[in-house]
């Protein structure tokens, strides 16, 4: 009688066991999902956006195609994901004078967040209306050029956006 009270406890420990284990790894997976879905997890390998977002830091982003002027986001291009700063929106003209001061629909913008402010090599022609159904992205790090003022990567598509950043790291 011992025994089989024995044997039913041990049963009854593995049976509890397996469902936290079971439990556990559901956690698990509904995290991840969770943070592949919903909050994706970029490193970041170049400075353009220094000082903001700096090399070898860690960034957390929110997926949402909803994007304000000055939110960083991250998108697509060329099978890649880059990281650049929302300036300017859909029919939004944008100007750059020759100390790389921006102006929107004539307005100049403050930009606190800049360190290194340049107009860059850009190959595009200021003033520069941005398209319907687009973006105008530039980076803090100013002498970089590869964002918006050039005409391979220009204004980005609002499909391509992935999200806008939460945190870093």
């Amino acid at each position: 009688m011992l025994q089989v009270k024995k044997n039913n406890a041990q049963k009854e420990w593995k049976n509890k066991k397996r469902n936290i284990y079971i439990v556990v790894a559901l956690i698990i997976a509904v995290g991840i999902s969770i943070a592949i879905f919903y909050f994706p997890i970029l490193y970041i390998t170049g400075n353009s956006m220094a000082s903001t977002i700096n090399k070898n830091e860690v960034i957390l982003i929110k997926k949402t195609k909803k994007v304000e002027n000055k939110d960083i986001v991250a998108f697509y291009y060329n099978k890649k994901i880059f990281v650049k700063r929302v300036i300017a929106k859909e029919k939004d003209i944008v100007d750059l004078d020759t100390q790389g001061n921006v102006y929107i629909n004539k307005k100049k913008i403050e930009e606190p967040y800049i360190k290194n402010q340049s107009k860059g090599d850009c190959n595009i022609t200021f003033p520069y209306q941005v398209p319907e159904g687009k973006v105008f992205l530039l980076n803090d790090n100013r002498i970089d050029c590869y964002d918006s003022r050039n005409s391979s990567i220009g204004s980005i598509s609002n499909k391509q956006i992935i999200g806008k950043l939460m945190f870093r790291f």
